[in-house]
């Protein structure tokens, strides 16, 4: 017997168990459901589905701690969407049985709504009415142009409420705009609509909202150009910075002559 011969038996004998083994797994993974999720990220539009002729319950919603906001005596509670690994069953919902609460977990979260409390911790209001995907919010010191003080009056948040590339989830992918509260999650205002934000910062003593953006399309992420706007807290009024814009691309036509 050749040495040929010898080496492609020895590789056969290691490759056939191994195939096997991973065959089996497979069969055992799906067969126990585990690891068993529907959604990498994001919130479903319909959040039950059938397998082997029972209702599955695909997400469920974890609340974090109450924060309490800046330059205020309210606090609010994160409410977030997690995907479960092993859905439950619609017949476990009989009785007192809930699926809603607790503390942190394994689970990748996204935030879904907001609620509001007093300085008593008694619930004044929740932010959103309807499903909703929250990318983020000025909760943080990220888009202020410098350290948080008294003249902060708003809250900003980047929303998503429709799935608009329709793939049944609303995520990070899908058109979001910018919108604001005053300090107790009250009086929603959008403040953009068809543009696609890049960033936000407030400025002028929280009276300002300088954005940078897009025009929505379908081209490359590379081939976009940025743009500014400004938007007046006080008039609730966009303006569209067409100088600077005009600006910016006649220098960029000095690249491309």
């Amino acid at each position: 017997m050749s040495k040929f011969i010898k080496t492609l038996i020895i590789i056969n004998g290691l490759l056939i168990p191994t195939v096997a083994i991973f065959l089996f797994a497979s069969y055992l993974w799906d067969a126990l459901d585990i690891g068993y999720n529907y959604n990498e990220g994001g919130i479903n539009t319909e959040n039950f589905v059938v397998k082997d002729n029972d209702t599955l319950l695909v997400q469920g919603t974890e609340y974090s701690d109450p924060v309490q906001v800046y330059n205020c005596s309210n606090h609010y509670i994160e409410v977030n969407v997690k995907t479960y690994n092993k859905p439950p069953t619609k017949s476990m919902f009989s009785g007192s049985v809930n699926f809603e609460g607790g503390g942190s977990s394994e689970y990748d979260l996204d935030l879904m709504n907001i609620l509001f409390l007093d300085k008593e911790f008694k619930p004044i209001g929740r932010l959103l009415g309807k499903k909703a995907y929250i990318s983020s919010t000025s909760f943080s010191t990220d888009h202020w142009n410098q350290k948080l003080d008294s003249t902060v009056l708003n809250i900003f948040y980047r929303i998503t409420f429709d799935d608009s590339n329709k793939d049944g989830v609303l995520n990070y992918f899908d058109n979001d705009d910018l919108y604001m509260t005053d300090l107790s999650g009250k009086d929603l205002t959008q403040i953009t609509s068809g543009i696609e934000i890049d960033d936000y910062k407030v400025i002028s003593n929280g009276r300002q909202v300088l954005i940078t953006y897009h025009k929505r399309s379908d081209i490359r992420e590379e081939y976009k150009i940025k743009r500014y706007a400004l938007y007046d807290i006080d008039q609730k009024k966009l303006l569209y910075l067409d100088e600077i814009n005009k600006a910016l691309m006649d220098i960029n036509k000095i690249l491309i002559e």
